[in-house]
């Protein structure tokens, strides 16, 4: 998984990084040091694992990975497959 596929996943599981750091009483760019792995907070760490239903470090290392040429994750694919059926759209070059 890489970071687009990371981006995705959030946007579908409606967790938005300004929102995520408002609830939880923390910067904008603090969550950021957390997803990037550059600041340690277990309980931001704990927040974004639960909310994306993945553990932290493959979040982080998905956040950190910015190769587009890898294949999205098992989860990504699956979720590309429901919106093309849903939509009825063609596949994408």
């Amino acid at each position: 998984m890489n970071r687009h596929d990371l981006k995705i996943l959030m946007f579908h599981s409606k967790v938005r990084v300004s929102e995520e750091a408002a609830a939880l009483n923390v910067s904008t760019p603090m969550f950021y040091l957390v997803l990037q792995g550059k600041a340690k907070s277990k309980r931001i760490e704990k927040h974004i694992a639960e909310k994306l239903g993945i553990p932290f470090p493959a979040i982080r290392d998905a956040w950190n990975n910015t190769d587009g040429t890898s294949e999205p994750a098992p989860e990504i694919q699956a979720m590309q497959e429901r919106i093309i059926n849903q939509f009825n759209l063609g596949r994408a070059v």
